[in-house]
């Protein structure tokens, strides 16, 4: 009946977790949010964490300082180890506390700390004793019934959420390989496309330096010599920032029609 009795204050106190997030979420996000890793009303975290203060620390009950400094190790180290597990058996981060300025690795914060600290002073030294005589008041037959009905719940909850996680983390990854496979092969479309414009442009600069230039001006460059002699004289630096090549052939050939001829040796 003991058992039966602690599976109940587990169940109970994770029904409040999930109040509590579900209500925070709720608000911040302006609509309903079904907070927790489960289906169910429940967030088996807080449930766990109660236990986890209530039996170790009823020492403390009436000292204050000791309880708040326990729990918040106790509570820290619960949700960093949840926090990892989860990570690994799921691949997925659950929460996540990055962005907050007084955290480690992301899993635990300072100010969770703290708050899960103040709600586990407050159910140690006031709501425990209350549900301690709630549940007691149940007769043996009504904790039966409620015991498996519960159980058979959340074992339920805890088999087919977890099913589903890992289908879901199955397809995420054949779409994952899709996605590198798609990548990779993009990525080796271009480096063969690079490698076939690369070589062009070796042939076409080898063909340029073999092949023999011609003396006359292109036609586009006839009757403005004077004038393009004249912008180069007064802008020597000056450059063009669309045709680049262009510029530069027509001011080298202008440049070679304006070189001065060597006279030939008498």
């Amino acid at each position: 009946m003991q058992f039966m009795r602690i599976f109940l204050y587990f169940i109970i106190y994770s029904i409040a977790g999930w109040i509590y997030e579900t209500i925070l979420c709720s608000v911040s996000a302006r609509k309903f949010v079904n907070r927790g890793f489960l289906t169910g009303p429940w967030c088996p975290i807080y449930g766990f964490g109660a236990l986890l203060v209530i039996f170790p620390l009823q020492k403390f009950r009436d000292d204050l300082l000791p309880l708040f400094l326990s729990s918040m190790v106790l509570t820290m180290l619960l949700e960093y180890v949840t926090s990892y597990v989860m990570e690994k058996l799921f691949h997925t981060r659950w929460w996540d506390y990055s962005e907050k300025k007084f955290q480690l690795n992301g899993r635990i914060c300072l100010e969770g700390a703290i708050a899960f600290s103040v709600m586990s002073v407050i159910v140690v030294k006031w709501v425990h004793p209350w549900v301690v005589a709630q549940v007691a008041k149940l007769n043996d037959v009504v904790l039966i019934v409620l015991f498996c009905i519960l159980a058979v719940a959340f074992v339920a909850d805890v088999v087919t959420t977890t099913y589903h996680v890992l289908k879901m983390n199955g397809k995420l990854a054949q779409i994952q390989k899709s996605m590198d496979e798609y990548v990779a092969g993009q990525h080796k479309r271009f480096e063969q496309l690079k490698t076939s414009v690369q070589e062009k442009l070796e042939q076409a600069r080898e063909k340029e330096k073999t092949s023999p230039q011609p003396d006359a001006q292109p036609p586009a460059l006839k009757g403005k010599q004077r004038q393009y002699r004249r912008l180069l004289r007064a802008f020597p630096k000056m450059e063009t920032t669309r045709f680049q090549e262009a510029f530069h052939w027509v001011k080298q050939s202008i440049q070679q029609k304006n070189k001065p001829k060597s006279k030939p040796d008498k």
